[in-house]
């Protein structure tokens, strides 16, 4: 992402991804991580770590993620869906794709390049968590990435310090510390 304001749309993504098109997008976003690694943040959670009312605030994270500290366009990328049935919430999640000019059903098209602080981003986003489908969302301004299981964790990325240290806050984790970076893998 070489342009001044890092964008997935300013780097030719835009709307609805297909599989090939979130590789590269998140590749794009990796490549920009490489000479930050030694001071990428990362850690992994289970959500029971987290708080024990994590269920109930799913609205609450999905506004979160997508609002408040984001500078920029944000990629909703669903490498797997529909894992536990009980929790499906697709036909919504379809629905509400379509009534945004996206008619092409996850499995064609399981990225979603979104503006931050929209409506649509925290719905997309609030439907994807609660149906406990595997979710990663990248961000390039904060360099930042979460990424929930269907297992029933999560693991956050970032380079930066204040990003990190808001994320921590928001969701209680103690500064000091430092969850195992390969939990949850």
């Amino acid at each position: 992402m070489s342009n001044s304001t890092p964008s997935f749309e300013a780097e030719g993504y835009s709307g609805a991804l297909n599989e090939p098109q979130c590789q590269m997008a998140l590749r794009l976003w990796n490549k920009d991580c490489l000479p930050l690694l030694p001071f990428i943040r990362q850690y992994g959670l289970s959500y029971e770590k987290i708080d024990i009312q994590f269920s109930y605030r799913h609205w609450e994270i999905a506004e979160f993620l997508t609002g408040g500290f984001l500078e920029s366009d944000l990629l909703l990328y669903i490498p797997e869906y529909g894992v536990w049935p009980f929790s499906n919430a697709y036909p919504t999640f379809h629905y509400i794709r379509q009534a945004n000019g996206e008619g092409r059903a996850v499995k064609e098209c399981p990225g979603q390049v979104l503006e931050s602080r929209s409506a649509f981003a925290t719905s997309l986003v609030h439907i994807a968590i609660i149906s406990e489908w595997d979710v990663c969302i990248a961000s390039p301004l904060p360099h930042c990435m979460w990424y929930f299981s269907h297992e029933g964790w999560l693991r956050f990325l970032s380079d930066d310090p204040v990003t990190d240290a808001l994320v921590r806050d928001y969701l209680g984790v103690p500064r000091s510390e430092r969850a195992n970076p390969s939990e949850g893998l």
